[in-house]
């Protein structure tokens, strides 16, 4: 059986702020990173596929100078999207953006996933390391079936939305700025 080694996504310190300086400097000017990101928040949709929806997440990480991976689709094992945020803190991001809107609770079989995605990032990064797990998913009641022994955050629909509007107000912010030649001390 042939293995696929894990490279972990090493501690951010105090990095945020040139990863965005890097992140908007790629664009020629603000109408380019403002149709980026709006394509970006577009995917980033409940009933999006999730290769778009993950991807999307993953862009939005970095936009906010974090390092961003997808463990799930690097090597077929962990969360969807994870996340290094300075200081050592992590957040875990497990996408059900596919799963039926009307859907009343979320499933047995998902919180094992999660608990699952929850022993793997213990197993690689410690079981002191300081992270948050989230679910983004239409509903945030758990099944009578189903328990779960790590503290998970929901992120539904309505918290979606929120955090992009959160995030268009974040980056037209750069609207007054020349992004090739933008600075940290701008930022």
């Amino acid at each position: 059986v042939e293995t696929v080694n894990y490279k972990k996504v090493d501690m951010l310190n105090d990095a945020t702020l040139k990863n965005i300086k890097n992140f908007v400097s790629r664009f020629s000017d603000y109408s380019s990173l403002k149709l980026s990101v709006d394509e970006m928040l577009s995917n980033l949709s409940m009933g999006v596929s999730s290769k778009r929806f993950e991807g999307a997440l993953q862009q939005v990480g970095m936009l906010l100078g974090f390092r961003s991976q997808r463990p799930d689709n690097e090597i077929k094992k962990g969360p969807d999207n994870l996340w290094v945020m300075p200081n050592n803190e992590y957040v875990v991001f497990e996408c059900k953006n596919e799963v039926e809107q009307s859907r009343f609770s979320i499933s047995k079989t998902e919180a094992g996933q999660m608990e699952m995605h929850c022993g793997w990032f213990e197993n690689e990064y410690g079981s002191d390391t300081k992270v948050t797990y989230n679910w983004i998913h239409p509903t945030n009641k758990l099944s009578s079936d189903a328990n779960l022994t790590h503290k998970v955050q929901v992120m539904t629909p309505a918290k979606l939305d929120l955090f992009k509007k959160q995030l268009l107000s974040f980056v037209r912010e750069f609207g007054k700025f020349n992004l090739t030649s933008i600075t940290e001390e701008s930022i």
